[in-house]
């Protein structure tokens, strides 16, 4: 499809969310060398709102031999204003600046200019200055990208204290369904549908999601309430379905019951069971919040450190589940199938009203939460985040990484072991 966004292929991969986050960035590259400008040329081209380069050189002929963000005019100048210049041009979204200063310096004696910034790059800094890098970063919860290159070798170093993907964009779409235990609404809809007293055109035209749930239901009534369990219960499931089928005068076979047999295993996955990772971002959320109120977080690097929007979300969504049984909030969305336009539009009206409803439920526990952290109601932004959350419980991850303080405690020998490599005495593998 044709579309006058520049940023439309992206979009397909990380979605509206994603790209508002990049446009709002702040980034910081410390160090303008060939593989600091080019780390930043792949943020600058998708769109990234601002960066700021620092680095304290001049320009050298030698740079024009690695750097293509130099010009040979450029010789003399500071490295940072050449950088920051043409790295501009690149996308007139990104507005760019630079400082010249020594950059062990800005983060010793500076500490606030940095914090300032959403996402800190750092290329070829020394170790010493790195090390105190990577403690300010971790405290201030600032994410932090080390890189350094060796000729045509190179590592990159990725440190994250805690950080929240509401849209993980998993490759397997997690629809919630909830054919296994039905909200009121869908109940009644469900004890309503007669299949029986149905013309062909209207029994061939029933979402699969109804069928599946109605077939769900007869199974619990004539099991003692359990749903399919063992492979030949479950393979006893899919068959009743398919018979429910009519065989119509056109030959033509109901593409809705075929949908309900391939679709069966949501009869039986408890919707309460969430996925590993996504149950992880929920742990941390409630572990985080248990050591807050207890106080026991002694280290110097997480003391004080607010909870994040995100975090205060999931901790919402947990309190809705305490209050209904284990069960989050409904999703909403419903996928496309096989029906008729007033079927199909009349169930998806059905899912979109009860997550509104759970919506405003989850959101009464977010208020509550919101205003203790910060004596203030949460903001449109806020509320935004919460939608997400709610939107995509399945799909939440919480990343963190170790720090670069905690790597010299208890190195990585792999890491050590190419840095070991990179010590040789060939001028042409020394760092640029």
């Amino acid at each position: 499809m044709a579309t006058d966004n520049k940023y439309d292929r992206q979009l397909r991969l990380w979605g509206a969310q994603g790209q508002k986050a990049l446009s709002e960035a702040h980034v910081l590259l410390l160090g303008a060398g060939p593989a600091g400008t080019e780390t930043l040329k792949n943020l600058v081209l998708p769109g990234v709102g601002r960066f700021t380069v620092v680095d304290d050189a001049v320009v050298e002929a030698r740079d024009l031999g690695n750097n293509f963000f130099v010009r040979k005019s450029d010789i003399g100048r500071p490295r940072a204003a050449a950088t920051a210049e043409l790295l501009e041009e690149l996308n007139p979204d990104a507005r760019g600046a630079h400082r010249v200063a020594k950059i062990a310096d800005l983060v010793h004696k500076e500490p606030q200019f940095i914090r300032q910034h959403t996402l800190v790059v750092a290329a070829q800094v020394d170790p010493q200055t790195l090390q105190q890098l990577g403690e300010l970063c971790w405290a201030a919860n600032l994410p932090l990208v080390v890189c350094r290159s060796y000729g045509l070798l190179g590592s990159v170093r990725l440190q994250i204290r805690s950080l929240d993907i509401v849209e993980s964009k998993s490759e397997n779409k997690r629809w919630d369904l909830r054919p296994r235990e039905p909200f009121p609404e869908l109940e009644k809809v469900i004890h309503a549908l007669d299949l029986d007293a149905l013309d062909d055109h209207a029994h061939a035209h029933v979402p699969w999601v109804l069928l599946l749930a109605k077939a769900a239901q007869a199974w619990r009534a004539q099991h003692d309430g359990a749903s399919p369990k063992t492979r030949s219960e479950k393979d006893a499931f899919r068959k009743q379905i398919a018979n429910g089928a009519r065989k119509l005068a056109s030959n033509v076979p109901e593409l809705n019951f075929e949908e309900a047999a391939r679709e069966a295993h949501r009869a039986w996955a408890d919707p309460r069971e969430l996925p590993y990772e996504a149950q992880q971002a929920f742990d941390h959320a409630s572990e985080t919040a248990k050591r807050a109120r207890r106080g026991s977080d002694v280290s110097s690097s997480h003391q004080g450190a607010p909870p994040t929007i995100s975090a205060l979300a999931l901790r919402a969504v947990a309190a809705f589940q305490q209050a209904h049984a284990g069960l989050p909030p409904v999703a909403g969305p419903i996928p496309d199938m096989h029906a008729d336009t007033t079927s199909f539009v009349h169930l998806q009206r059905l899912y979109r009203d009860r997550a509104a409803a759970d919506l405003t439920k989850v959101r009464a526990h977010f208020d509550a939460l919101v205003s203790d952290a910060r004596g203030a109601a949460p903001s449109a932004e806020d509320l935004e985040v919460l939608m997400l959350v709610c939107k995509h419980v399945g799909d939440v991850r919480h990343v963190s990484t170790k720090s670069l303080a905690d790597e010299l405690v208890a190195p990585d020998l792999a890491e050590a072991a190419f840095e070991a490599l990179m010590e040789v005495d060939e001028p042409k593998l020394k760092p640029q």
